[in-house]
């Protein structure tokens, strides 16, 4: 017979790159009943083949089987898997022990594969770190369903099929990977044509994200083609953190604290820059950059960030913290108008685009008109703040109006949305909610959705000097808002519409008390013709709440309009807290 193709050491590296992850002992040991740690000659093949997948020559396996022969037939399976599973060398005490450390995927140069490929692949690696790094992705993990007995190998196909790459990334590029990666035929089973062993390209993604790290290079990716903006301070970064905590009530800690089983305060960077987006990304209009620079401010010397003290510095800017330890403290509270920031509108429309807006809007009026339809309740069910927020998606726009069967064109709806987006903290397109409110109320004449009003709750005229006496208006007598609560009771009952449903989106609390702008738009809703504003005026002198200012009792109203649709006895009288005068001359 031939001599041994191999020493001891190249054959136990070639079958420690297969057995990186597996439990090699747990193979032998159902061979091994009594755990003696030997087996037999003939057993000790069979695991080799059919668990390990590997295909050793006859002399080799001899070889193999006398290095680790220590009694006459019997193979000692617990030395073997020791020397296979071996991390650290004995010998060698005076060095560094993390210098010892053996990889499975170290990056080699595959037979056949030339050397542009290799440097090719190189850098399609680091420009796919940054993305796994932002993302959280895991290569074994988007790999791992299709290797289902955990050998490590998959075909090209699944490998295209499943790379979890950026977008920028070329089929060309990722059969380049796939030429690299596609591992020694006689390590797999069936002859291995066709396989990738995906778990050297998970092991050289994770050697060059600790690379970056040590380098300090680890950047985001970056689609090309996007220009470079000026990149904020991180005063800024932090003032528009603090904008957005403070307008829109977010309690920072709930998107951390999952992460933090133990609540020490501190987590990974990866899970501090993904609670961050969560928490107020969209609200603050944070990028990429601008993220990496927040966790970068409170990065520990451990490499992980302390996101309460984070949380602390946003939540406080204008609160106190402990304050009920002290009652008498005065908390700054910026006023109305104060934190307001312009954002960027999109761009304007051109005057054919005007023109062919307003035909659209005047189709769209037609029919609303025609048909007497109430098209606030369509569109409040998809507003995510109940009816407060006034903004909704473009998807959820179109299938607003398509459930209404005012389909438009594909052109004519970005036309609209175009005209009704709200202004965000970027530039780019489609990003703003839909002002559904403005739209309706430019095709409905009797729904008011916008209404001005003054920090007194009153509304205000910019024309009209507050100093200068009041002009005499007219005053509606008690007989005409009788008649008024007679003809809405009748068109409610006509139109099968609740009165309630109208104002309780706007009492939350079921106080019963709402102000003089959401009961205004509570009417609207109703679908009833335009309300004189004297009308208007005097409904809210009659059911004014006696004890909170520029407030409106609705309960009180819904009350006495079922009541007159019902032909009861009216109880619009214990109701009236205001003595209304004579008809003004």
């Amino acid at each position: 017979s031939s001599s041994p193709s191999s020493s001891l050491s190249h054959m136990m590296d070639k079958l420690w790159k297969v057995s990186a992850s597996k439990r090699v002992s747990e193979f032998f040991k159902d061979y091994d009943p009594l755990r003696s740690g030997y087996i037999s000659k003939l057993q000790f093949r069979r695991c080799l083949d059919q668990y390990l997948d590997v295909k050793l020559s006859e002399d080799d396996f001899l070889f193999l089987c006398g290095k680790f022969e220590d009694k006459p037939g019997r193979v000692n399976y617990r030395s073997f898997c020791e020397h296979l599973e071996n991390v650290f060398k004995p010998q060698l005490l005076d060095g560094r022990p993390e210098k010892q450390l053996q990889t499975s995927f170290a990056k080699t140069q595959q037979p056949g594969v030339p050397m542009d490929t290799l440097q090719l692949t190189d850098k399609i690696i680091d420009k796919c770190v940054g993305y796994y790094k932002y993302n959280g992705i895991n290569v074994r993990t988007c790999y791992k369903d299709f290797d289902r007995h955990h050998r490590g190998y998959i075909t090209e196909t699944q490998f295209h099929r499943s790379f979890p790459g950026p977008v920028d990334v070329t089929p060309e590029e990722i059969q380049a990977l796939a030429q690299r990666y596609s591992d020694d035929p006689s390590l797999s089973a069936g002859g291995g044509a066709g396989l990738v062993n995906y778990l050297r390209f998970h092991g050289d993604v994770l050697a060059a994200m600790e690379r970056g790290e040590r380098e300090g290079e680890g950047t985001y990716h970056t689609p090309p083609g996007l220009p470079k903006l000026r990149s904020p301070s991180l005063e800024e970064i932090f003032q528009k953190i603090r904008i957005a905590v403070f307008k829109n009530g977010i309690r920072t800690t709930e998107f951390f604290r999952d992460h933090d089983k133990l609540r020490s305060g501190v987590i990974t960077e990866n899970q501090f820059m993904c609670g961050l987006s969560l928490c107020c990304g969209r609200e603050a209009g944070l990028s990429r950059e601008e993220v990496q620079s927040v966790a970068q401010c409170y990065r520990t010397e451990e490499g992980r960030v302390c996101y309460k003290q984070f949380c602390d510095s946003m939540e406080n800017v204008f609160n106190c913290p402990d304050f009920e330890r002290m009652p008498t403290h005065t908390v700054y509270r910026p006023p109305r108008g104060h934190l307001y920031v312009a954002k960027p509108h999109p761009p304007p429309l051109t005057p054919g685009e005007e023109a062919r807006l307003e035909q659209v809007l005047d189709g769209l009026r037609k029919e609303v008109k025609r048909r007497r339809l109430m098209l606030y309740p369509y569109f409040k069910d998809f507003d995510r703040g109940t009816g407060y927020t006034r903004g909704m998606t473009r998807a959820q726009f179109g299938r607003a109006l398509h459930f209404l069967s005012l389909d438009l064109a594909q052109e004519d709806l970005s036309l609209v949305v175009r005209a009704f987006q709200e202004p965000t903290g970027t530039l780019k397109a489609g990003e703003g909610d839909v002002d559904y409110s403005a739209f309706i109320q430019s095709i409905d004449e009797g729904y008011t959705g916008h209404l001005l009003e003054s920090q007194e709750g009153n509304s205000c005229d910019p024309g009209v000097n507050p100093s200068s006496p009041p002009s005499p208006a007219h005053c509606c007598t008690m007989e005409e808002v009788s008649g008024f609560l007679d003809a809405l009771g009748q068109h409610l009952g006509i139109n099968g519409i609740r009165t309630c449903e109208g104002f309780q989106d706007a009492d939350p609390l079921r106080c019963g008390s709402i102000t003089m702008a959401r009961f205004r738009q509570g009417l609207s809703s109703l679908g009833y013709p335009a309300i004189p504003n004297a009308m208007f005026d005097a409904l809210c002198q009659c059911y004014a709440d006696p004890k909170l200012t520029g407030f409106v009792r609705w309960k009180g109203f819904v009350s006495d309009v079922e009541n007159k649709f019902g032909h009861t006895q009216s109880a619009c009288q214990t109701h009236m807290a205001f003595s209304f005068p004579s008809p003004c001359s």
